[in-house]
């Protein structure tokens, strides 16, 4: 769970803030359009933020390398 909650900590650093400096996963740091890859991830999170059967799993297959478009 704490990387689940880690991923939310670097959405909210980057959706809210707008601040890709202070990701936890700081290889994403300077990846172009990272915030539409967490989006991504965390799309059917988003969608029902309280139904327990949709967290973001398989996080590193979603995001690969970090370096594509979606």
């Amino acid at each position: 769970m704490e990387a689940q909650g880690n991923i939310i900590a670097d959405y909210f650093a980057i959706n809210v803030l707008k601040e890709s400096s202070k990701l936890y996963e700081t290889k994403y740091e300077k990846t172009q359009h990272i915030i539409d890859l967490y989006e991504i991830v965390l799309s059917e999170f988003n969608k029902n933020p309280s139904e327990k059967s949709n967290p973001p799993e398989n996080f590193a297959a979603k995001m690969g390398d970090g370096n594509e478009a979606p």
